[in-house]
């Protein structure tokens, strides 16, 4: 902008020289001002043009000054005066015609006139002359335009002096004021500029302050002066660093932006100056806050809009610049504020960048290293399914390094080198691939090489350098990777500076050297790495940690706390106190904390807390605690979470088991490790971790119940942890030792399959204690172990190995001297099996010093364990034992304290003991029993029968959730013990007490079933809420019995089924003792009375036949009176086997066997029968009676109601008696009652019910049965009420529904027996077979008889052949009174006859008149009606295997 001019209409003829300026002697001083002017800074100012009515008023002041003084002179003066102000004017006239003609043409020789006119305007002596300081201001304006052109600094220094002069004329408040002030600072400015000295800036500041301040919001100058201030401050930064100055450069900059809006001139040297302040903010703050950083990407992207569109030309090399800067803010403020948004505008940025450089370029490494990096932090924000973009970060990396020109720009390296052995560490996790890593250590230990010692990017790369090599350890498990990796994270740990306690890398090095000090404690067992571990984890603690980086961490102090409770030293349990106080308040307060009700994060929480009050002795509330753990995980979280959580859960519950030792903990963690190992992928380097878990577990189960498929999934388990686990894994070891141990069970404890030959076993236990070196805290367990499978092999061979006992010895006490290192409870388990080495040996060698030892260990074994530990069952039993063993000839050098000891009382302590297992429990009262008869003690021997069944019917309600499970339970027990019992009650003569043992002891499956149908009509009087809880309770319990998903399944097998089963037994327990505390129900569900079990006996006697090891007895029962005893002396256990040989060796041969048939029924007779039969006459029961037969053990599987003479003119027993048979005197009660239990009324005199027959000639896959029409014809002409399901209509649904509805039922088709599994016999329908659990899952409310028309319906199993598992038994289970079925294979042609003589019998009322009192039709004469059947079928010459197949089973 052109100064203005001083005056106006110049002469152009008139020159500066030509006026004469008058100088007066006295100089005033120069007084400048201006009235008019608008001064923007930073340009040069215009020059004042002062109108003719301005200068009038001028003159006339003077003139009136002058007249005043009332003088001549003054007369004179006032002349002289007008001419010097025409003289004023004329110089002013001169300057504006320079001024017209400089802007024309721009001659810099015409502002010398001009200058030259105001230098003599100033110096004319009119100092009140109004247009003085306009004039003054002018010459300031054209002074500093001349110095721009001459470069003169004397002229800008006159300037200054002008200005500062004119300001004197514009007194504050002035309006023209703020427009001199800031051209005197731009002019001081300026000068500082060129010639420097901090009192020119000082001076610029001071009059840039008062500019600012004395101009309002709305001037339009007010933006460059705010710019200038800025300018002016920011050069003061740079002179003395003081960063107030730089806070003061930032906040005017951001204002004077704010005034100049997109489009306005100055604005993109403004946004530039802001910008460079805001980096030097950033350069000397390290750091922008998130604004900060908004704000300059801001500045950034709309200076590279005016670029890209052209309104302001760039270079390429700036562009690239600018955009770098962009995506270098876009990433920071990503880093910030972890958005993604950012982070993917950055990369965008980035990759224009790079495809806009040419091949070569020089910063084209730092493009790709932010590219990659970028990258590298979009896998990390999601690394499922990021693979791609981890490589293309590699790529990036990689092609950076490759293509570095910098050598002098070592620490950008370092930083590339860093970045891409992180990814590599990634890509390593991803593929778990061995090269990754390698690349990845080598890659970090280059950039450790380049960084200098103490920058703080060696640190970070100290951290990654000690994971990786941890990572590479777990892999290639070499100790000095392991040792090394912990030199590397204590050397950074060193390096953290207390400048930064929050910093993520401190808490994440800290956590890493805990890990790694507890993988040294598991390599080398030394207690002292764990408590280090302790130490930085704690350390760790006490910093500001994110929520889950602090649960992390919480999970790995309670890791390591697990590890020092197995010490014994009493430091080391005052450190495990202590650190037990701070992790349970740091659990306790994170959970009081905790934002949601309930979560997988709280349930992680509780389960750490529970596992530390676990650890403090504190088990009831941790078992609280953990209930509430199980039921967030059970209800509330989803199938998502993480397999190595449900490994925490397992072990905590393991941990609770073996201190409580109650079963259902270590059901749990069996159930929660199998979802572990389930969730974690073939690869995953925990997997042979969570496998050893799991086989360890089933291990534990195996000691609590007979599960041979439990040990073969451990096996399974072990074998492929070890298949999975390297050379010198320290899990190998504990792998290795478990797996010899679960072989050694496999041969001794169940002896199933192939034996395991012991050298193998062996082989595997020496593998593992070379392995595991003096002061691994697992090598007193590996030796131990080896121990126990020594003796055991031992004790099998028929060779006294005196040697290898001495070995097994040697084991033993290296274990019990390195038991430091391990719990007080293995110390008592040790010693124990040290006592009973020393028992064996004295049985091998006779050394009185043996037993002696054995009584003493035995003895310190039971002194040093609490008194209600579990383990004191075992410890009293082998005590007992090593008494028991001990003969009378050296019963006098026993020590007087051992002689005394009473093996039976032994066996009576360890039985009872409350806390011991079941199996324990079970074993001793064996033991007792057995040693009771031993030393002749019957009382205390029916005491131990007592005990021994109580104990298995909890067994049996407590461990098995499936009734085939319980079935296979009961395969594992002595199959006469309920019998002998009985002999036993029979030989102290309380023979009642020998049929309630009987009655407790036999048929427990459909007892335990029937109990789940408790009767509570009397117990809904008195409580009903309790009684509908029972009904609800045991309605669930039956289902899960019979659950469909464990029908389906292997018999052993876990899942959800069992923990559901563990809750509602549970409950169960819970309401059937608050109902025994009711008045009159104490004796609820109990095993019933013998006065009770003689309601069975209403139609008629029931026989119970007591087939025992002892002795064989026969016991009549009848309504009234006390039960009746017949001795079988001629009877032995063995005879009745040998029977049941014969008998099957018969019906295998045919027609041919008939007579051998004869021979056994001959035998019964003679045997058995008859002297039922003498006893029965003289009891005075009529010929031609009912009698229901009870037999037990094999006897059940012979045909009793054939028995006889068989010869000419002799009655065998079907001609004498009507025989009927009951599993149990409970079930004939069931079927003599079930109208009373159901609500169902006896059968109606006039009432002709409505028969269902189910008849099935041709099933797909089964051979035809052409009788069945022929059987369906006959029944058709008798039954005037049939309802039918013939061939295709035979489904499964349909005949289930149907059965509902039916009371009497006729089923013809193919039966099946299932001998190995009796709960799968079925009948063979059209579409599926029924089975006996569907028959026990139907429910038929209406059922009355049931005439089973097929092969096997009634056949006893010979494992068990008490608890009469059959189709037919199902059937009278699911309600049917009276059943009529087969032993075995039935003629298909005797089906029609055998069922019209039933019929006929059985309808022969119908159409005639009866009596009153009389039934109709009564299915309580099917078992008269069968009689009448067989004998006709007897009669009419067929072989006797036919018609001695049909029985008839209840009322």
């Amino acid at each position: 902008m052109d100064p203005p001019p001083m005056g106006e209409n110049p002469d152009p003829n008139v020159k500066p020289e030509d006026i004469e300026i008058y100088s007066p002697g006295v100089s005033r001083g120069l007084s400048i001002g201006n009235d008019t002017a608008r001064v923007v800074p930073g340009e040069v100012p215009e020059m004042i043009t002062l109108s003719h009515h301005t200068q009038s008023n001028s003159e006339s002041r003077l003139d009136e000054e002058i007249y005043e003084t009332g003088t001549e002179r003054n007369e004179v003066v006032r002349g002289h005066i007008r001419r010097l102000s025409a003289q004023f004017s004329e110089l002013c006239s001169v300057a504006r015609g320079a001024q017209d003609q400089f802007h024309r043409n721009h001659d810099p020789s015409l502002i010398d006139i001009v200058v030259e006119c105001g230098l003599k305007a100033l110096h004319l002596p009119l100092p009140r002359h109004g247009r003085r300081r306009a004039v003054t201001l002018s010459l300031a304006s054209y002074l500093n335009l001349r110095s721009g052109f001459v470069n003169n600094m004397q002229d800008r220094e006159k300037s200054v002096v002008y200005y500062k002069a004119s300001l004197s004329q514009y007194p504050a408040g002035d309006t023209e004021r703020p427009a001199i002030v800031a051209y005197v600072g731009t002019s001081i400015q300026n000068i500082y500029n060129k010639l420097g000295g901090i009192h020119h800036l000082e001076d610029a500041i001071n009059f840039h302050r008062e500019a600012v301040l004395l101009q309002s919001l709305d001037n339009p100058d007010r933006a460059g002066s705010l710019q200038n201030l800025g300018s002016c401050l920011l050069m003061r930064f740079h002179t003395q660093r003081n960063v107030s100055d730089l806070d003061e450069v930032i906040q005017y900059l951001r204002e004077a932006e704010v005034l100049c809006p997109p489009g306005h001139a100055n604005r993109r040297t403004l946004l530039h100056a802001l910008i460079g302040a805001l980096e030097l903010h950033c350069e000397r703050q390290r750091k922008l806050s998130s604004l900060e950083l908004e704000e300059i990407i801001r500045y950034y992207k709309e200076e590279l809009q005016l670029y890209t569109t052209g309104i302001i030309p760039i270079s390429a090399d700036t562009q690239l610049s600018l955009i770098r800067k962009v995506a270098t803010c876009l990433f920071e403020l990503f880093q910030k504020q972890q958005n993604r948004s950012h982070l993917q505008e950055a990369t965008k940025y980035f990759r224009e960048i790079i495809s806009m450089m040419k091949p070569g370029h020089r910063n084209e490494s730092n493009m790709l290293t932010g590219l990659g990096t970028c990258l590298q932090h979009q896998y990390f924000l999601q690394p499922e399914g990021g693979v791609e973009v981890l490589e293309e970060a590699i790529q990036c990396h990689l092609k950076a390094l490759n293509d570095w020109q910098f050598e002098t720009e070592d620490y950008n390296k370092s930083d590339v080198l860093l970045n891409l052995g992180i990814c590599l560490e990634r890509r390593y996790v991803n593929l778990n691939q061995l090269q990754d890593l390698e690349d990845a250590i080598k890659s970090l230990k280059e950039a450790l090489e380049i960084v200098p010692m103490y920058q703080r990017e060696r640190v970070l790369i100290l951290h990654y350098l000690g994971t990786c090599i941890e990572k590479r350890y777990k892999s290639q498990y070499q100790i000095q990777d392991l040792e090394q990796s912990i030199q590397y994270l204590k050397e950074a740990r060193g390096l953290h500076s207390e400048e930064y306690p929050d910093d993520f890398f401190k808490t994440s090095t800290l956590h890493s050297l805990g890990l790694c000090l507890m993988l040294q404690y598991e390599q080398e067992g030394q207690i002292q790495r764990v408590k280090d571990a302790i130490g930085f984890i704690q350390e760790e603690l006490k910093l500001p940690l994110g929520m889950f980086k602090r649960i992390s961490s919480l999970q790995s102090l309670t890791n390591c706390l697990s590890a020092l409770a197995l010490s014994t030293s009493k430091s080391d349990i005052e450190v495990l106190e202590q650190n037990l106080a701070q992790a349970i308040f740091y659990f306790k307060d994170m959970i009081a904390n905790w934002s949601s009700d309930a979560d997988y994060h709280k349930a992680v929480l509780l389960n750490g807390l529970a596992m530390c009050l676990c650890y403090k002795g504190n088990i009831e509330e941790a078992s609280i605690l953990f209930s509430e753990v199980i039921s967030i995980s059970v209800h509330q979280l989803s199938d998502s979470d993480c397999s190595s959580v449900m490994n925490d859960v397992a072990s905590t519950l393991c941990s609770l088991y073996l201190r409580t030792n109650k079963f259902q903990y270590l059901e749990e963690a069996i159930l929660y490790q199998k979802k572990a190992v389930s969730s974690c992928q073939s690869g995953n380097p925990a997997r042979p971790t969570f496998l050893y878990n799991l086989g360890t577990y089933l291990i534990h189960l195996t000691q609590e119940q007979v599960r041979s498929q439990d040990l073969t999934e451990a096996t399974n388990c072990l074998e492929e942890a070890i298949a999975l686990l390297p050379a010198h894994a320290s899990t190998r070891s504990k792998a290795l030792c478990e797996l010899a141990f679960c072989l050694h069970l496999r041969n001794t404890k169940f002896a199933y399959g192939e034996p395991i030959s012991s050298e193998k076993i062996t082989g595997y236990f020496q593998e593992a204690l070379q392995l595991q070196l003096p002061g691994n805290p697992r090598r007193p367990h590996t030796l131990h172990s080896f121990g126990i499978h020594l003796y055991h092999s031992i004790n099998s061979s028929s060779q006294h190995n005196i040697q290898e006992l001495d070995k097994c010895i040697q084991c033993l006490e290296e274990a019990l001297q390195l038991i430091s290192i391990v719990s007080a409870d293995h110390t008592c388990a040790i010693t124990t099996n040290l006592a009973a080495c020393s028992h064996m040996r004295y049985l091998f060698t006779g050394n009185i010093h043996d037993i002696n030892r054995a009584f003493w260990l035995a003895s310190e074994s039971i002194q040093h364990t609490p008194p209600n530990h579990p383990s004191l069952s075992c410890s009293w039993q082998l005590l007992a034992l090593i008494r028991k063993s001990v003969s009378k000839q050296a019963e006098d050098l026993l020590i007087l304290s051992y002689k005394n000891l009473d093996p039976c009382s032994l066996f009576q302590k360890a039985a009872n003991h409350p806390l011991a297992s079941i199996q324990d429990r079970l074993q001793a009262a064996f033991s007792w029993i057995e040693s009771n008869s031993l030393y002749e003690r019957q009382l205390e021997s029916l005491a131990a029968y007592e005990t021994y069944l109580k104990l298995f019917d909890q067994l049996l309600h407590i461990k098995a959730p499936s009734i085939r499970y319980r079935h296979e339970l009961l395969l594992g027990v002595p199959p006469t013990i309920a019998s002998d019992g009985a002999a036993c009650a029979i030989d102290v003569g309380d023979i009642v007490k020998a049929v309630e043992l009987l009655e407790q002891g036999r048929t427990l499956l459909w007892s335990q079933l029937e109990h789940y149908h408790a009767p509570i009509d009397l117990l809904q009087k008195v409580d009903p809420i309790l009684a509908n809880d029972l009904e609800v309770c045991g309605q669930q319990l039956e289902c899960s019995a019979i659950s469909k998903h464990l029908r389906d399944a292997p018999p052993m097998s876990m899942d959800n089924e069992v923990y559901k089963y563990r809750e509602i037994s549970e409950r169960w327990n819970t309401l059937v003792s608050q109902v025994r505390q009711l008045d009159g129900f104490a004796n609820f569900l109990q095993s019933p009375p013998y006065s009770a079990l003689q309601q069975a006996c209403v139609y008629g006697p029931v026989i119970i036949i007591n087939i025992s090891t002892r002795h064989c007895d026969t016991i009549i029962i009848q309504r009234d009176g006390d039960p009746t005893l017949v001795p079988l002396p001629g009877t032995q256990l063995d005879d009745i086997a040998n029977l049941v040989t014969r008998l099957s060796c018969a019906l295998d041969a045919g027609p041919r066997g008939s007579a051998r048939i004869i021979g056994v029924l001959r035998s019964l007779w003679d045997d058995i029968v008859e002297p039922v039969v003498q006893m029965l006459q003289q009891l005075k029961v009529p010929l031609g009676s009912r009698i229901w037969w009870c037999p037990t053990s094999d006897l059940g599987l012979l045909p009793i109601h054939a028995a006889g003479p068989y010869r000419r003119n002799m009655l065998n027993l079907p001609d004498m008696y009507i025989s009927s048979y009951t599993s149990s005197l409970s079930a004939l009660m069931k079927a003599i009652q079930a109208g009373r239990m159901l609500g169902k009324q006896e059968p109606s005199s006039a009432q002709i019910p409505h028969l269902l027959m189910i008849a099935q000639p041709e099933t797909p896959t089964q051979v035809k049965i052409p009788s069945v029409l022929d059987e369906l014809d006959k029944i058709q002409q008798i039954v005037p009420n049939l309802d039918t399901l013939l061939g295709e209509n035979a489904r499964r649904e349909a005949v289930v529904g149907a059965l509902r509805t039916h009371s009497w039922v006729h089923i013809s088709c193919h039966g099946v027996q299932r001998i190995r599994d009796p709960f799968k016999s079925c009948f063979k329908l059209y579409d599926k077979p029924l089975h006996v659990l569907d028959i026990i899952e139907a429910r038929l409310p209406h059922a009355e008889f049931a005439f089973l028309s097929a092969c096997h319906t009634a056949a006893g199993d010979e494992r068990s052949p008490d608890e009469k598992i059959h189709l037919a038994a199902g059937l009278q289970f699911a309600g049917f009174r009276s059943v009529i079925g087969t032993m075995y294979a039935m003629a298909d042609i005797d089906g029609p006859q055998v069922a019209e003589a039933v019929y006929k019998h059985l309808f022969r009322h119908v159409g005639k008149e009866i009596s009153e009192g009389d039934v109709l039709v009564d299915y309580r004469d099917a078992a008269e009606a069968l009689n009448i059947a067989t004998r006709a079928l007897r009669n009419s010459g067929v072989p006797v295997e036919r018609w001695i197949n049909f029985i008839h089973i209840g009322a």
